[in-house]
Formats: C-alpha cells, sequence, structure tokens
C-alpha cells in the first residue's frame, strides 16, 4: 500500500496539469513579441559592437599607413646617407682618372681613340 502511494504521488508529480494545456493564439502572439522584441535589443548591442571594431580597425589601418610611409622614408634616407657619399666618391675618382687620361695621351692613341680628352 505505501508502495502504491508512493508511485502515485510520483505519478501526480511528473504528470502536471499545465503539461496538458494548451497554447491559444494570444498565447502565441505574446510569445511571439517577445521573442522578437529581445532579438531587436540583442540585434542593436551585436550593431553596436561591430561599429566599435570598425572604428578601431580603421585607426589600425592608418596607423600601419603611416607606419609604411616613415619606413620608406627612413630607408630612402639611408640610401641617400651611404649613397651620396659614394657616388661623390666615384664622380670625383672618375674626374681624376679622366684627366690622366687627358695627360698621358699615350692611353688614347694606343686605344685607336682620338686624343680629345672627350673620347670622341
Amino acid at each position: 500500500m505505501k508502495l502504491g502511494f508512493l508511485f502515485l504521488l510520483l505519478g501526480l508529480m511528473l504528470f502536471n496539469a499545465s503539461a496538458f494545456g494548451e497554447l491559444s493564439v494570444e498565447d502565441i502572439e505574446k510569445i511571439r513579441a517577445i521573442v522578437k522584441e529581445i532579438v531587436a535589443q540583442e540585434i542593436a548591442k551585436v550593431t553596436g559592437k561591430i561599429d566599435g571594431i570598425t572604428g578601431r580597425i580603421d585607426r589600425i589601418d592608418k596607423q600601419l599607413d603611416r607606419n609604411f610611409a616613415l619606413i620608406l622614408a627612413l630607408i630612402a634616407f639611408m640610401g641617400v646617407v651611404i649613397g651620396l657619399p659614394q657616388f661623390l666618391e666615384r664622380k670625383k675618382d672618375a674626374n681624376k682618372r679622366g684627366r690622366l687620361r687627358c695627360s698621358n695621351n699615350k692611353f688614347w692613341r694606343n686605344s685607336g681613340k682620338s686624343t680629345s680628352c672627350t673620347g670622341k
């Protein structure tokens, strides 16, 4: 008897009256309105976060562009600092060699070229 009473109580606990109830059209519309409102709020939150992330990406893109320009300017500066003295030194050496060639006409005569300093 105690066992039967226990199963009866357990059965009544498991089978709740609301589980057998039906939803009316009004209830479904209320649920639909609540869900629609919650979804709209979440979409607004996500849209705000996306706008914030887009702004940060734009700022980072500008920083990368500026850094790239600075690196190019640094490379150009290094090229000028290193290359200009070498270029001037070579030009100076070429002028010295040219004067030597003009003063030493044997080189021009032996090579079959004219004796003028222009090399024509």
